[in-house]
């Protein structure tokens, strides 16, 4: 990290914060599984498999907590573009040092330089490094798990409504 700060310019004399990105995907598949059926009987079901995902960039400052993030419908290079531009633009106050993963769309040379993010990637194959990765355990085991037993338990709550149990996610 003492290198990659070493690439700011000398006379620029805002703070250094050190954040880890990633992005997460969440969705959902549809895919019918068994059925009760009479004895002798084959039912037929008709399926419509369904897969629909949105993709969460996040960057984390494991230090004090600040955040950063955005939700997108794609997890390309356009998005991290637009993702670190929004980056750039939040933590104006600093210069960023910024880990990520080896993403097909982080190492693209489409990617732009900003004058206050420097980019360290990680190693290849070690999610373990990336304190964000448990940001995305979080959020799966404690709020969409549970949203998607209330939408199922028949209580005619959808994925897109908050019971009153789930205000903190909004």
């Amino acid at each position: 990290m003492a290198t990659t700060a070493k690439d700011f310019d000398e006379e620029d004399l805002r703070p250094i914060k050190l954040l880890f990105q990633d992005e997460g995907r969440f969705g959902r598949i549809s895919d019918p599984a068994h059925c009760w059926a009479p004895k002798g009987i084959r039912p037929t079901v008709p399926t419509h498999i369904v897969r629909e995902y949105t993709h969460v960039f996040s960057a984390v400052c494991p230090h004090d907590g600040q955040s950063c993030s955005l939700i997108l419908p794609y997890a390309d290079t356009a998005a991290m573009k637009m993702f670190l531009q929004e980056c750039s633009e939040h933590f104006k106050d600093y210069r960023v040092v910024m880990v990520m993963d080896q993403a097909a769309w982080h190492r693209t040379s489409d990617i732009e330089t900003f004058e206050n993010i420097r980019i360290i990637y990680q190693p290849s194959y070690s999610p373990e490094l990336n304190p964000v990765e448990h940001l995305w355990e979080y959020i799966r085991e404690n709020y969409l798990r549970k949203l998607h037993m209330v939408y199922h338990g028949g209580t005619g709550a959808s994925f897109g409504t908050y019971p009153e149990d789930y205000n903190g996610m909004r």
